[in-house]
């Protein structure tokens, strides 16, 4: 298994010889090696004549992790194609560096390189509206401030100058642009490589790994979220019923302590879990020490690794989906039940914030 392929660490050695990551699902597309190859070759500018764009996180309503990840994508996006150098400044609910390090791309950037310089916000949520053309002459500070949740990849493909100054963005499906950019951006630190480490040795020990994430939205455990898959527990629980046998785990992740405590008595003998408390990246009102992030990343990282894959109406799923690099047993509920589904059409079978909806 190539380490530099890998987002958020290796599952476990004892899967090595059925690694997802040496699946070849029929690629017509660009892998990450291919795609990012120039862009591996970019060097930072923190000169006095460089220009910068940041993803900055630096209080509340940033969203939750999904939100964050696919906020931080389309920022990098953006930042090459108005040739900035990306920076990211993440601080609520705590610093991004205390989970995830940099991978092949160091965005941690001491504030006195833009410190003086001509800045501006761009604070966009759940909408935007951006030029139907130029992009890259768009922003016209040294300083971008960018903070959105909106997938824009799919009109940046169509401006004229895209092609030529990022060509791969116009080459890949939108979970490869993601996979890509994430794993170019990010790995585990060493303190939660280690803790995956462990509990791969602990409770996985080469089963099959059957994960389900189901997000229930407004509940006891997360009051102030909306409310998504009220309704639908039932499905899930017939789902994992078929894969209630010798040589699988099941792993369910969930915004629900009440989920997690069902699923606990349900499957007693396959469950495992991450220990700790279930709070929502941006809406949690007593995350001061992390650890509530903290889990959110571990568990986030182990969905991306799964053999079997069930996913709900959630940004944080569909992000766990694009990373996992393949679509095999890949599951999606919907109203009208449990279908397969693909990787390249989660943005389309489980939709969300990734299409704008008006453009100027």
């Amino acid at each position: 298994m190539d380490s530099d392929s890998i987002f958020y660490g290796e599952l476990s050695t004892l899967k090595r010889q059925r690694s997802i990551y040496n699946v070849n699902e029929n690629r017509t597309l660009l892998d990450y090696s291919d795609a990012f190859t120039e862009e591996l070759n970019v060097q930072r500018n923190v000169g006095k004549s460089a220009k910068f764009l940041i993803y900055k996180c630096d209080h509340s309503s940033c969203g939750g992790l999904g939100d964050r990840l696919r906020g931080i994508v389309n920022s990098y996006v953006m930042a090459r194609i108005t040739e900035r150098t990306f920076v990211i400044i993440h601080k609520v609910p705590c610093e991004l560096s205390k989970f995830l390090k940099p991978n092949k791309y160091d965005w941690r950037i001491d504030p006195k390189h833009f410190r003086n310089k001509s800045s501006k916000v761009y604070s966009v949520m759940d909408s935007f509206k951006l030029p139907s053309k130029n992009m890259t002459s768009y922003f016209k500070e040294d300083v971008v401030y960018f903070k959105t949740n909106t997938d824009i990849t799919k009109h940046l493909r169509m401006q004229l100058d895209v092609p030529e100054r990022t060509p791969w963005l116009t080459r890949l499906t939108t979970a490869d642009i993601y996979r890509s950019v994430l794993l170019h951006l990010f790995t585990l630190n060493d303190h939660l490589r280690r803790k995956m480490s462990v509990f791969n040795s602990k409770f996985i020990q080469g089963n099959r790994t059957v994960c389900a994430h189901f997000r229930v939205g407004k509940n006891p455990t997360t009051p102030n979220d909306v409310p998504r898959n009220v309704g639908s527990k039932d499905k899930l629980w017939k789902f994992l019923s078929r894969f209630d046998k010798p040589g699988n785990v099941i792993y369910v992740d969930s915004d629900s302590t009440d989920i997690k405590a069902e699923a606990k008595a349900k499957f007693p003998k396959r469950l495992i879990n991450i220990e700790g408390k279930i709070v929502h990246t941006d809406r949690g009102k007593d995350d001061h020490e992390c650890h509530g992030f903290q889990l959110t990343v571990l568990e986030h990282a182990l969905l991306t690794n799964c053999d079997v894959l069930f996913l709900t109406i959630s940004g944080y799923g569909r992000t766990a989906g694009f990373m996992r690099g393949h679509s095999r047993n890949m599951y999606c509920l919907q109203n009208t039940g449990i279908l397969q589904c693909s990787r390249h059409t989660l943005h389309e079978v489980l939709p969300g914030s990734y299409s704008p909806q008006a453009w100027k």
